[in-house]
C-alpha cells in the first residue's frame, strides 16, 4: 500500500510543482494540524470500538460461547466500515505529505521537469513489485501502460 500511496504522491507533486517556498510550507503546517487531528479521531475510534467490544462481552456472560463469539464478531463486522474509512484518510493524509516533500525535492524552475522524470524513472521500475503487492491484497493493478515506459525511454534517448 506504501508503494501505492507512493505512485500517488509523485502524481500529485506534478500538480503542485507550481508552488513555491512559502506554499509548500502553508501546506506542511496543513498536513501537520491535519495529522494531529487525524491522530485524536483514531484514539477516539479505538477507545470507542473497544468499548463496544467490551458491552457485547459483558453482555453475553453466561451464554453459550459460540453465541458469545458470534456477538463479538458480529459487533465487529460493524466497525469495519469505519475502520476502512479511516485508513482511507490515513493513506490520503500520507499522499498529500508525500506529495508536498516531493513538490519540494523536485525544485523550481528548469529543474523541476527533469526531477520528476527521475522520481517517474523510478516508480516505473517499481511498478511490477507494486502491482504484485497490491494484488496481494486483492486490488487488480492494471499493467503499467507501454506508452509510459517508451516515453521514458524515448527521454533518455534523446539526453
Amino acid at each position: 500500500m506504501r508503494k501505492f500511496a507512493r505512485v500517488l504522491s509523485v502524481l500529485l507533486a506534478f500538480l503542485a510543482g507550481g508552488c513555491g517556498p512559502a506554499a509548500l510550507r502553508l501546506h506542511a503546517q496543513a498536513a501537520s494540524v491535519t495529522g494531529i487531528a487525524l491522530s485524536g479521531t483514531r484514539t477516539a475510534i479505538l477507545q470507542a470500538r473497544s468499548a463496544a467490544l467490551d458491552r457485547v462481552e459483558g453482555g453475553t456472560r453466561g451464554q453459550p460461547v459460540a453465541a458469545r463469539l458470534e456477538a463479538l464478531s458480529t459487533e465487529d463486522r460493524g466497525w469495519r466500515p469505519v475502520l476502512h474509512a479511516f485508513e482511507g484518510v490515513r493513506v490520503s493524509l500520507r499522499i498529500w505529505i508525500d506529495s508536498i516533500a516531493l513538490a519540494a525535492a523536485a525544485g523550481e524552475g528548469e529543474q523541476i521537469i527533469g526531477n520528476l522524470i527521475a522520481i517517474a524513472r523510478d516508480l516505473v521500475a517499481g511498478w511490477a513489485p507494486l502491482s504484485e503487492a497490491l494484488r496481494d491484497h486483492g486490488i487488480d493493478a492494471p499493467e503499467l501502460p507501454k506508452i509510459v515506459s517508451d516515453l521514458l525511454e524515448a527521454l533518455d534517448d534523446g539526453s
